[in-house]
């Protein structure tokens, strides 16, 4: 399941590559499927463990993380009440 590729760095680092792209095209209308995404995305963030080992540079993963669901907010944040 999931947990299992919290720890696969590079697979991780590719889902947050592949929302932002999603995010940058203008073309693409993820409105109805954003909700889907953020978990994900939010968990690269604040999960407490996602690298096997010290070679899994998980600070950048989280860094892109991070500035990923800011690009969402910003896209997004005005179409969705608190």
């Amino acid at each position: 399941g999931s947990r299992r590729n919290l720890v696969r760095t590079e697979y991780c680092r590719r889902l947050v590559r592949l929302f932002d792209a999603m995010l940058d095209n203008r073309g693409v209308h993820l409105d109805l499927h954003l909700h889907q995404m953020l978990t994900p995305v939010s968990t690269c963030v604040v999960a407490r463990k996602l690298s096997e080992g010290p070679r899994g540079d998980h600070w950048a993963l989280r860094n892109e993380a991070g500035a990923a669901l800011v690009k969402a907010c910003r896209r997004y944040g005005t179409q969705y009440a608190t």
